[in-house]
């Protein structure tokens, strides 16, 4: 918890940053896709701070986009 409180403490001091950057979430692979694709916020995952490649995060988004498709399936098929 205090190392939490301590990097909370960090990005207070460093004030807002120069662009809009969507960080994602901790519960989709792409629920913040239309962030990056339609409000113009740069993904993090391509930054100093992320050891993604460019093609890392293309075969993660492409396996979010088939959970999904994968989820409105198996919905349809119950009803």
């Amino acid at each position: 918890m205090e190392e939490l409180l301590r990097r909370l403490d960090l990005e207070r001091q460093a004030g807002p940053p120069g662009a809009k950057v969507c960080n994602g979430t901790f519960l989709s692979r792409n629920q913040y896709i239309s962030d990056i694709q339609s409000n113009r916020y740069l993904d993090a995952r391509l930054g100093e701070r992320s050891a993604m490649t460019a093609e890392e995060i293309k075969d993660w988004t492409a396996a979010g986009d088939m959970e999904q498709r994968s989820r409105h399936v198996r919905r349809e098929l119950k009803l």
